[in-house]
């Protein structure tokens, strides 16, 4: 159906996206999604980007400055994405160009919404907490996916934390059934991914690289239902501890760590 010259797609599936002139990286891809479903860019190194009203971000040309920006816009379970674009400011140093630096909270009303780094090397875009010791992305939303992010902390430094998965409590079911995968988590970062009773995570085809304190926990509040697999951790300090954890899966990982290789305690 055309609408003053706008094509208006029922809800369900969709055509193929094609990439967008102009942003790296958008991949084909099939979506489920609602009829009026949106997509947001977001791209700090370009000189057109703003934060400011009235750009939506949703025009990959004028795209926009921050994440957080680009969550306030998203809408709960409408099938909105957000495309996060790659810069050459690497996991191991400055470069040319500004890699993501903030901290990002999806708060509660926000669920279903999904975050991608395009445009990506192996490792994933590049993200960091906006302080020393911070979070990069906090999640208290239902129902969130997020994929192909390199988290890192080598510029702000400090007992850095990439993911924290938040239920809040209070008798509302926050931060559950979240899907974390083809992200890495390199040695600069502690703590991976931290879960406060969350059910049902699904984390998959991650790397998790010499981080000094943990990759994956679940703190003694528990979680039910979780799936881990395909992931590989190296030299990790520990890998997986889920306290108070049932009718979970944890398979087909890799786990590589060169002092227990050698007989140390």
């Amino acid at each position: 159906l055309k609408i003053g010259g706008v094509y208006m797609y029922p809800s369900g599936h969709m055509s193929h996206v094609e990439q967008p002139w102009g942003f790296e990286g958008v991949r084909r891809e099939n979506r489920q999604v609602y009829a009026d479903s949106r997509i947001f860019y977001v791209d700090p190194n370009n000189i057109l980007s703003s934060d400011s009203v009235p750009n939506s971000g949703e025009d990959p040309e004028h795209p926009l400055v921050t994440i957080a920006r680009a969550v306030v816009l998203a809408r709960a379970y409408k099938g909105d994405t957000i495309y996060v674009q790659t810069a050459d400011g690497w996991q191991y140093g400055l470069m040319t160009q500004l890699s993501i630096i903030e901290s990002v909270v999806i708060p509660s009303t926000k669920g279903g919404i999904h975050l991608v780094g395009v445009g990506r090397g192996a490792m994933g875009v590049y993200w960091q907490p906006a302080v020393a010791g911070g979070t990069c992305l906090t999640i208290n939303a239902m129902d969130v996916e997020v994929e192909g992010f390199c988290f890192t902390a080598f510029q702000v430094g400090g007992a850095a934390r990439a993911i924290f998965v938040n239920w809040a409590g209070g008798g509302v079911f926050h931060g559950e059934n979240v899907t974390i995968h083809d992200c890495t988590f390199e040695g600069t970062i502690s703590t991976g991914i931290e879960m406060e009773f969350s059910w049902y995570p699904h984390i998959y085809n991650c790397h998790f690289q010499e981080l000094d304190v943990i990759a994956i926990v679940c703190d003694a509040t528990g979680t039910d239902f979780a799936k881990i697999h395909d992931n590989y951790f190296n030299d990790c300090a520990k890998a997986v501890t889920l306290l108070n954890c049932d009718n979970s899966e944890i398979f087909h990982n890799r786990i590589y760590n060169a002092d227990a290789q050698a007989g140390v305690a």
